[in-house]
């Protein structure tokens, strides 16, 4: 469980990367973040941080787990020029 989590929270994190880099976050669309006309507020002492964190979502536990289920570079050079093509076993813990 606690590898599958770390993954996760890797997927999570580029998938933070990508939108911060190419400006594809939804919260800054739907609030107008862009639109001049509105004026910024100024924090008080009891307001929510300005920077809110995404919790993981279902996507990012299944990319993880659909990660850790790919075979290693190592175990795939070593089948080649072989016809082994069947079925690889599911894999819970990480190598």
């Amino acid at each position: 469980m606690q590898t599958l989590t770390e993954e996760a929270l890797k997927v999570k994190q580029a998938e933070d990367l990508y939108k911060k880099a190419f400006g594809t976050d939804k919260k800054e669309a739907e609030n107008g973040a862009n639109n001049p006309k509105k004026r910024k507020r100024e924090p008080g002492l009891f307001d929510w941080p300005e920077e809110e964190k995404d919790p993981v979502q279902c996507s990012h536990i299944r990319e993880g787990f659909r990660r850790l289920q790919r075979s290693t570079t190592k175990s795939r050079a070593m089948l080649n020029m072989t016809n082994h093509m069947g079925r690889r076993p599911l894999k819970l813990v990480r190598d």
